[in-house]
């Protein structure tokens, strides 16, 4: 549905889980604006793309994120080295879930933010997601130990998603390791031709599996970050690099 906003007052409003695409903002004020956990390809300012700026910086402060980008997306050898790399990141990643207190785990930052373990929970889903629905293209119900994003919806294939409220960080890395384990075996598996299978009819914009998979591993990364942040841990970035 359009809608025309002509000298409103929208300050101080929250927009959460709607749709904005194709939306212009003329002459307006914009100062503290905030946007997080939205989509933005092809979006704006004055002209100028944002996703490849924001892109760009966030490669400049984590090194890792240039290294787990492929030159050439459709070629099976370097998604497969990029795995690689990336398990021993998300290794890394579980040693510290397993060495970090239960009450760091579940502190939240802010009244309307995650705490650390349910972003390991969206982790958890986002890959089930991937793996189990975009990929597989199986009929089995995503797992209940997932964290939704706000945009989608708790039914059909989600409907069980965050049923299992459970807070044992053990039992959700075990749930999400068994999810993993189809990941790798289907990048184990990997051809050329596979990679640029469509995958248009059920994903959200990636298109083809080549791009689902990269996306997966970026997606993956910036959401560890965060829970890295959150516990206050500072990455050495120099185990990870590829040589």
């Amino acid at each position: 549905m359009s809608q025309k906003f002509v000298n409103a007052n929208l300050q101080n409003s929250v927009f959460d889980n709607v749709d904005l695409s194709d939306t212009v903002i003329k002459g307006s004020n914009l100062s503290n604006f905030s946007i997080t956990g939205s989509k933005i390809t092809g979006l704006k300012i004055n002209g100028i793309e944002i996703k490849p700026l924001i892109e760009a910086e966030m490669e400049k402060k984590d090194p890792v994120r240039t290294q787990l980008k492929a030159n050439n997306i459709y070629s099976t050898q370097e998604i497969k080295e990029i795995f690689v790399k990336f398990e021993e990141l998300r290794q890394e990643f579980y040693k510290l879930l397993f060495n970090t207190t239960q009450d760091l785990l579940i502190k939240k930052p802010k009244n309307n933010e995650w705490s650390a373990i349910k972003l390991v929970k969206h982790l958890l889903f986002s890959e089930d997601l991937r793996i189990n629905y975009w990929l597989l293209r199986n009929e089995k119900k995503l797992s209940s130990y997932g964290q939704l994003p706000s945009h989608i919806k708790q039914e059909g294939r989600c409907e069980l998603v965050g049923t299992n409220k459970t807070t044992d960080i053990k039992e959700i890395l075990n749930e999400w390791q068994n999810i993993h384990g189809q990941m790798m075996i289907y990048v184990e598996n990997l051809t050329d031709s596979k990679l640029k299978m469509s995958t248009k009819d059920v994903d959200m914009g990636q298109g083809d599996v080549a791009h689902i998979l990269q996306d997966f591993v970026l997606h993956e990364l910036d959401h560890i970050r965060q829970v890295e942040g959150l516990i206050k841990v500072k990455t050495d970035y120099s185990k990870f690099e590829i040589k």
